[in-house]
C-alpha cells in the first residue's frame, strides 16, 4: 500500500466489487477512460472485471480517501517486463472528486515507484484529443507526445471522430522534470483544500 497526504493506494480484488463502482460505468467520462460500454454494471460484473486482472503484468489499484475509506479512482497498469515498460490509465469514478487534484497528488510517488524502485525504463499513456484534462495532466507532469493516431474513435455523444495521442516519459525525463519542477510538485502534493466534504 502507498500513501499520499489525503489518499492511500492499494490493489483491488474481486472482494472490492460494489454496485457503487458499477454505477461509474454509466458515466461517459469513465466509459471513455476505460474503453468500456456506457452502462451501469452489476456487482457481479464488477467482480468479474476485477478478477480479470492477474495483478502481475496487468494490475488494478484503487485510490481511497483516507478520511472515509471511499474508493474514488481506479488505476490500471499494464507491464511489459521484457522491455521494462508500463502503460498506465487512471479514472476518477466519483464525480465529486474530479478536478480536485487526485491524480496529481498520486503521480509523484507512483512514478518514483515505477522508475526508482521498479527500475522501469518507460512509462506510457494515451489520451483522446477531446480529453483536455488528461492531456493537461500528462503534458503538465513531463510526458512527451510521441505520436497521434488520427480518427481513432467515434464519439457517441457527438458522432465525430477523435484522434488518440500517444505519450511517454523515460526515467531520465522524469528526473529532469522533477528537478526543474519543485514548486509545481509542492503545489500539487496536497489537494486537501480542493476535496469535497468527507
Amino acid at each position: 500500500m502507498m500513501e499520499t497526504p489525503n489518499f492511500y493506494i492499494r490493489r483491488l480484488s474481486p472482494d472490492d466489487a460494489s454496485d457503487r463502482i458499477g454505477s461509474w460505468f454509466a458515466q461517459s467520462e469513465v466509459a471513455e477512460g476505460l474503453n468500456a460500454e456506457q452502462r451501469p454494471l452489476s456487482k457481479d460484473e464488477v467482480r468479474n472485471w476485477l478478477a480479470s486482472f492477474d495483478q502481475q503484468a496487468n494490475r488494478v489499484n484503487g485510490i481511497f480517501d483516507k478520511r472515509n475509506d471511499l474508493l474514488v479512482a481506479i488505476a490500471n497498469s499494464q507491464f511489459n517486463w521484457d522491455i521494462r515498460r508500463v502503460l498506465m490509465n487512471i479514472v476518477v469514478g466519483e464525480e465529486a472528486y474530479r478536478h480536485c487534484g487526485v491524480i496529481l497528488e498520486a503521480c509523484v510517488p507512483v512514478r518514483d515507484l515505477y522508475f526508482e524502485d521498479m527500475k522501469l525504463s518507460l512509462v506510457t499513456g494515451t489520451a483522446l484529443s477531446t480529453n483536455r484534462t488528461i492531456i493537461a495532466f500528462l503534458e503538465g507532469t513531463g510526458f512527451t507526445r510521441r505520436e497521434t493516431v488520427k480518427n481513432y474513435r467515434l464519439l457517441r455523444r457527438t458522432g465525430a471522430y477523435a484522434d488518440l495521442h500517444l505519450y511517454s516519459q523515460t526515467a531520465q525525463e522524469w528526473r529532469d522534470w522533477k528537478a526543474a519542477s519543485q514548486e509545481t510538485i509542492a503545489a500539487i502534493r496536497d489537494c486537501a483544500a480542493r476535496l469535497p466534504p468527507a
